[in-house]
């Protein structure tokens, strides 16, 4: 299921692992938003439809899935990616306590997916954890396009809040204004703290960096 409609060349690369898609307005996991009445039987009806042996859902996606997961007695895979207990853009997103936060995944997940040992450190308490990395097939990329002018092309792709290394990015990209030879890239909305971030040098240009 997706909230949103996706791009076609997205829908396109999500049909090779999926055989149906559905489309429908949802909300991500917030402690203060209500339960949707409608949303939550969305996902009943889907699963009733297709016939659906297991849930897998990643940890900001809605809760309301768990109303099937009890109605049906469908299993929930919960693929977990982040560190809250040391996030606190997430926590304050969710809007509970590290350990509430916790307590609610393990409660509503029959299987815990942890992408680092840090983040399945997190589960240390709860059974059935397994470890998967986030890995990168090399044999699916190319290099035999050449740099441009023998230049380092440097990118961050980030929704750009604070905690993604935006202020690193700068800093670094400050350090080699000099050298032409690198180029920076910032694919990402150009927002508030973007924009402290970059007054913060004290009017430097940043003629190194293309904002996209």
């Amino acid at each position: 299921t997706l909230p949103s409609e996706p791009s076609p060349e997205y829908q396109r690369e999500l049909l090779k692992y999926a055989f149906k898609i559905y489309i429908f307005k949802y909300k991500w996991w917030n402690s203060r938003s209500s339960i949707d009445r409608l949303e939550r039987q969305m996902f009943v009806d889907i699963c009733q439809e297709e016939s659906i042996d297991c849930i897998y859902v990643n940890t900001i996606m809605p809760t309301s899935f768990d109303f099937a997961r009890e109605k049906l007695r469908i299993p929930v895979l919960t693929h977990v990616r982040e560190l809250f207990f040391d996030d606190k853009t997430f926590v304050d997103k969710i809007g509970l306590n590290p350990l509430f936060i916790r307590e609610a995944i393990a409660r509503r997940s029959d299987h815990i997916i942890a992408n680092s040992h840090a983040t399945m450190d997190m589960f240390e308490p709860f059974e059935c954890t397994t470890l998967a990395r986030n890995i990168v097939e090399f044999d699916n990329f190319t290099t035999s396009s050449a740099n441009v002018n023998n230049s380092i092309r440097v990118g961050l792709i980030s929704s750009n809040i604070e905690k993604k290394g935006v202020q690193d990015f700068f800093e670094i990209a400050y350090l080699c204004r000099d050298d032409s030879k690198f180029v920076f890239h910032l694919i990402g909305p150009v927002n508030s703290f973007v924009k402290d971030v970059i007054d913060s040098f004290d009017g430097h240009d940043f003629s190194n960096v293309r904002v996209m």
